[in-house]
């Protein structure tokens, strides 16, 4: 019986953060999942440390949530930023259940999935492109960034179908995000289509995004 109690409350207060952002209520009628709640190593990083290492406003700061300093990047050193990001994007599914991932998932795009596509829409130039490497990959930037990275890892969540279909006004710059998104893709088409072996998976992230996109917006 505590079990489902836990369960239940930690369900609910999912669906009530994420109605405090969408003050339209879209929130409302969202299903509640069933998840796993179990001990947690240390070293996962949870919904607030991936809204540091993305350079976010942190929304209600929790002091036992306080992440390590190695997750905050200035603005400008984004391929920094990009490197630690995917680091730990990879390492947070290490040992842990898709359930127990999606409740990281939720939380972040209860929280924080607006800033997110605000970031992605607006990006700050890198400027740590000193070697022959990161100067490369500048180009890039616009279609394999960590905010683009993040988008595609939560896009199954159902609060980012949500926000795609809101009406609300903190929503209204996910209407942009399919157009961008696309031009962004054919800007660097003609570039990733002569070194394909290793933008493959950039390409197909880009592409899988945008199909959820069409059919969300």
């Amino acid at each position: 019986m505590l079990y489902f109690l836990v369960v239940f409350l930690v369900n609910l207060w999912v669906v009530l953060e994420f109605a405090h952002v969408f003050k339209s209520g879209a929130a409302s009628s969202l299903p509640l999942a069933v998840v796993l709640i179990v001990g947690r190593p240390a070293y996962f990083l949870k919904s607030q440390d991936f809204a540091v290492l993305l350079g976010l406003p942190i929304v209600n700061p929790q002091p036992e949530e306080t992440p390590e300093a190695n997750l905050n990047f200035p603005v400008g050193q984004e391929f920094k930023r990009k490197e630690r990001f995917m680091h730990y994007l990879r390492w947070s599914g290490s040992g842990q259940t898709q359930d127990q991932q999606d409740i990281i998932w939720s939380k972040f795009c209860a929280l924080y999935l607006p800033a997110t596509i605000d970031r992605l829409l607006d990006l700050p130039v890198p400027t740590d492109a000193m070697g022959e490497i990161e100067q490369a990959m500048v180009a890039d930037f616009s279609s394999n960034n960590p905010w683009h990275e993040m988008l595609v890892r939560i896009q199954h969540i159902p609060y980012f179908a949500k926000y795609l279909r809101s009406s609300s006004l903190i929503a209204a710059a996910g209407k942009r995000l399919p157009q961008i998104l696309a031009d962004r893709l054919t800007n660097v088409s003609a570039k990733w289509e002569k070194d394909m072996t290793e933008v493959t998976q950039n390409a197909v992230n880009t592409t899988s995004l945008l199909r959820d996109l069409q059919f969300n917006c």
